[in-house]
C-alpha cells in the first residue's frame, strides 16, 4: 500500500464511532451515539449508498410530520372551532378505523 493510501486509511478509520454485530437476521442496532449525531428518532428511514472510494455511507431521513405540511394548501373553507378539539375527535375517529380493520384480519 502506497504512503498516501496507508495516510488516507489512517485518516478514515479516525472516524469509526462504534463495531456492531450482525445478528442471524441481518439486523444491525444503531448505537445510541450514531443515532444522536444523525438525529435519528423511530420511524425516520436511514439511507445507505455507496461514495466513491467504496465505502457504505449512512443517513438519515427524516419522516415528515402532518404537522409541517399545515398551511401549504389554501383552505377551501374557514373552520371556526378550537383546534385541538377536532384533533383530538379526528384522533378518536382513526382509533376506531383502526381497531376495525385489525378486527377484518
Amino acid at each position: 500500500m502506497k504512503e498516501k493510501d496507508k495516510s488516507i486509511q489512517k485518516e478514515r478509520e479516525k472516524k469509526v464511532l462504534a463495531t456492531r454485530t450482525i445478528s442471524s437476521k441481518g439486523q444491525v442496532v444503531i448505537p445510541a451515539e450514531v443515532r444522536r449525531l444523525l438525529n435519528i428518532e423511530p420511524g425516520d428511514q436511514v439511507i445507505f449508498s455507496l461514495n466513491d472510494f467504496g465505502e457504505i455511507v449512512m443517513r438519515a431521513k427524516k419522516r415528515e410530520k402532518l404537522s409541517d405540511l399545515i398551511g401549504i394548501l389554501p383552505a377551501k373553507k374557514r373552520v371556526d372551532g378550537d383546534f385541538e378539539v377536532i384533533r383530538k375527535k379526528a384522533r378518536r375517529i382513526m382509533a376506531v378505523r383502526k381497531h376495525a380493520l385489525r378486527e377484518d384480519e
